[in-house]
């Protein structure tokens, strides 16, 4: 009796098998005797003969048919029924022969058909063509060879880590120069634990947690910082990190990068070495140029201490003073006296060569140090100069000894460009005032001769000078200086005569963060 017009048509098992079985285009299936002997085939066409093939061509053929001679004479067709028969399903990948004779790679499942007494009745193949998804596995791994290969001969790894909720790190992977560099596997690395931060120098651990605490928080973060490697040896790593949030799991996972940016460092070491030493002689060279008025400041002291105690000597051989009325002119001794030894502690202190060590000052104590020691070279030279003293400052975190420097390199330079010029004489102004962004602006203003356009551009760079004679290394230590201190130093013309050169400094506490570059003159 026929069903219903709109009732589906059932297909057996069979054929929903074999239609399945059609729609795999790398798929096929075998069936096979007792004896290992080929019955019928369906599938995949390239295994039945290509295109259009039925399979009727290895119908009858033993199962070696399908294996490369070497095998074949290895016996391993007869060894696969074998184990089959013994362990109920045999899996194998490997290489295959079809109808064409092509070798490709397979994966192939071979199950028995068991009898009632236990002995075979028959087998079920299935093989599968995997040569394509191997030859991208061998793509992908040899890539990947090549990249690690690579690496290993760069400064460079690239690494993967998680955060969880409790702040472990875990380190998932890292390919590269990692273990060349540190001289630990990550899994050593980890055993070691501290979260992640157990090859972290002790002093630059707080840096290390800063980075982390950012990545937390969803943001790339790039840093450089100090480990210890397995040997013991110090070496300064730049790391990068992208973190991405896994919600479901609450964790962050950190993709990065890093540098062995070790021999960077010692350059730059050196460098600032270099310019340290030559700040140091170029110091002494200056204050062998101001030898004649530093002269003329500590003589007038001296001066004033011979006079009170001739006079304190004529009373006392006269005898008709008492010891009261000496009072006076003792305490004034004391006071020059102390004034002549301020003078030569600040010469002293200023020609030391001491390691760079910052400290808090304000700055407007340092304009005042400084034009105490270059005061007698503008009285010398009939030249005014004038302080103009911001109040309420913040005050700056620098070398005392290197600001000074520059300050009197800049007061030098404009007293320098308003003598012997033939124009009347000018006036030289130094003022502080608050400037952009929070810092701290200096400039030093000069009525002298100016600078020519072309100059103006290039009077900060190493061995340019517009004096008759000099180094023309002054300018470029000063811009070295300011810009280590996290600040930036210009030279404009006025609009009248002369040349103001304005430099900046950030407030205590921002100095590092904003320093643009380490110390270097060239």
């Amino acid at each position: 009796m026929s069903g219903a017009p709109n009732e589906p048509v059932q297909i057996p098992a069979a054929d929903r098998f074999f239609l399945l079985l059609d729609a795999l285009p790398d798929v096929a299936c075998c069936e096979l005797d007792a004896d290992g002997r080929i019955t019928h085939v369906a599938g995949w066409p390239g295994l039945l003969g290509g295109p259009g093939g039925d399979g009727r061509s290895l119908v009858g053929e033993p199962l070696a048919t399908l294996y490369p001679l070497e095998e074949v004479q290895a016996g391993r067709p007869e060894l696969d029924l074998a184990a089959a028969v013994r362990t109920g399903r045999l899996e194998h990948e490997g290489l295959r022969l079809d109808c064409a004779g092509r070798r490709f790679r397979a994966r192939s499942v071979l199950t028995p058909r068991l009898r009632e007494d236990g002995s075979p009745g028959g087998f079920a193949l299935v093989v599968r063509d995997v040569s394509e998804p191997s030859r991208v596995a061998q793509a992908v791994e040899s890539s990947e060879e090549r990249y690690r290969a690579i690496c290993e001969l760069t400064s460079d790894y690239a690494y993967a880590f998680r955060i969880e909720p409790t702040g472990r790190v875990f380190v998932e992977w890292i390919a590269g120069a990692f273990t060349r560099i540190t001289g630990y596997t990550h899994e050593e690395v980890e055993q070691l634990d501290l979260n992640g931060l157990s090859i972290v120098h002790p002093d630059d651990r707080p840096i290390a947690l800063a980075r982390l605490y950012r990545l937390v928080l969803g943001e790339s973060d790039t840093s450089e910082f100090r480990i210890v490697t397995k040997q013991g040896e110090v070496r300064w790593i730049r790391e990068s990190g992208r973190p991405e949030r896994d919600p479901e799991r609450d964790i962050v996972r950190v993709f990065g990068a890093a540098q062995d940016i070790t021999e960077r460092k010692l350059a730059e070491d050196e460098a600032r070495a270099r310019e340290t030493e030559l700040a140091h002689v170029l110091r002494l060279a200056t204050m062998g140029e101001m030898a004649a008025g530093l002269a003329h400041e500590i003589n007038q002291p001296l001066s004033a201490i011979v006079s009170y105690a001739r006079g304190c000597s004529r009373r006392l051989r006269s005898g008709t003073v008492d010891g009261a009325a000496l009072a006076e002119p003792i305490e004034e001794i004391e006071r020059q006296a102390m004034r002549a030894d301020e003078i030569v502690q600040r010469l002293l202190l200023f020609v030391r060569k001491e390691k760079p060590a910052r400290e808090t000052v304000r700055i407007n104590d340092l304009v005042r140090e400084v034009v105490q020691l270059v005061g007698g070279e503008a009285r010398a030279r009939r030249i005014p100069l004038d302080v103009d003293l911001a109040s309420g400052l913040p005050p700056v975190e620098v070398d005392k000894i290197q600001i000074e420097q520059v300050l009197l390199n800049l007061v030098r330079n404009g007293l320098e460009a308003m003598h012997g010029d033939g124009a009347p004489p000018g006036r030289l102004l130094i003022r502080t005032a608050p400037g952009d962004g929070g810092t701290v602006e200096i400039s030093v203003k000069d009525e002298g001769e100016g600078l020519p356009p072309s100059a103006a551009e290039r009077v900060f760079e190493p061995f340019f000078t517009t004096k008759r004679s000099g180094l023309g290394m002054g300018l470029a230590i000063s811009r070295s200086i300011v810009r280590g201190h996290g600040g930036r130093i210009v030279a404009m013309p006025n609009a009248g005569r002369g040349t103001t050169v304005r430099f900046t400094l950030p407030p205590a506490g921002e100095g590092a963060s904003r320093c643009l570059e380490s110390p270097r003159y060239s």
